[in-house]
């Protein structure tokens, strides 16, 4: 969401630097590389099985899906040329504003928490357990559920 808190792992880094290299490397790449740089970004307590590596594989090579990763991560550098314009936006939006955070987050890690607080301070922001990562919704889905219910309900008011 914001470039100061981002840091994104190894792989986004080599996908999204340049479309032709990434082009390369997701031709190259294999369920064995995607499932290693995949786990990282889970919590320590709620890594998926290989079995969900699978899904996830499969999910990710669907119409050849994986050829797009070095468009689709495009985003973390447009997240520092409009870094300014995105924060604004954020700072004075009419529209309720609200994140569920996994605090295990390795690409987003805990800072995140304040900024977000200081940039948005409109928003709000609910802060799961330690040990959930980058993906609360997989990671925990009935909290993150009950959450997205909580702030809806509190919308509709």
């Amino acid at each position: 969401m914001f470039k100061e808190t981002n840091f994104p792992r190894p792989i986004q880094k080599l996908l999204g630097d340049s479309p032709a290299i990434g082009r390369l490397i997701s031709k190259i790449s294999n369920r064995y590389l995607f499932s290693f740089g995949l786990s990282q970004v889970f919590g320590a307590k709620t890594q998926p099985t290989e079995e969900d590596m699978y899904d996830f594989w499969c999910s990710y090579c669907i119409r050849q899906g994986y050829l797009n990763s070095a468009d689709l991560l495009q985003y973390i550098k447009e997240r520092s040329t409009y870094n300014l314009r995105w924060r604004y936006a954020l700072a004075q939006s009419q529209v309720p504003v609200h994140v569920i955070y996994g605090p295990s987050d390795p690409v987003n890690p805990r800072p995140f928490i304040d900024f977000y607080r200081e940039m948005v301070p409109n928003g709000s922001i609910d802060v799961l357990e330690e040990s959930i990562g980058h993906y609360p919704q997989w990671e925990d889905s009935n909290t993150v559920s009950q959450l997205y219910i909580k702030f809806i309900n509190s919308v509709l008011k």
